[in-house]
């Protein structure tokens, strides 16, 4: 079973089972492999969403408040970054999309990368001349931006 498991064409197989799926069920109710409708990958999802947001909050406001003369708003970015890498692969791993090919061209996501980069890095430092309460409102404007674009363009 383990051998069948690790079978490229039994991989083959079950990627076109998990992608046949997802195009057949019109609600993208498909997370990790678990058919849970629309509504209820929704309803994790945000919740997990909001639960970490506030956690890492939580967690970032202590950081720097606990660590006196704490500079390493790069390191933090950068760790940050690497994490959400980890757990792309992880998610792209678990809903088996991994070896799937792309929508767009790889440097499409390089680019998307880049700017994140930089965003999550200038966010990282403003907190240096920022109280967190403050930084993390600026960094909220981001959904009123993403709203409007949103609205203009899509």
């Amino acid at each position: 079973e383990r051998q069948l498991l690790l079978d490229p064409a039994v991989v083959a197989e079950s990627q076109e089972e998990v992608l046949a799926a997802a195009a057949d069920d019109d609600s993208g109710g498909l997370l990790c492999g678990m058919r849970l409708g629309h509504d209820g990958v929704f309803a994790i999802l945000s919740l997990l969403t909001v639960t970490l947001i506030s956690v890492s909050c939580i967690f970032e406001e202590w950081m720097y408040k606990s660590l006196p003369g704490f500079h390493y708003y790069w390191t933090v970015a950068a760790a940050e970054l690497f994490v959400f890498s980890v757990m792309s692969v992880g998610g792209a791993a678990c809903n088996r999309t991994l070896g799937t090919p792309r929508k767009a061209p790889l440097v499409m996501y390089a680019l998307q990368a880049t700017v994140m980069a930089a965003y999550a890095a200038v966010a990282k430092i403003a907190y240096k001349y920022l109280n967190y309460a403050t930084a993390t409102v600026l960094r909220s404007t981001k959904l009123v931006f993403v709203m409007a674009v949103s609205a203009a363009w899509l």
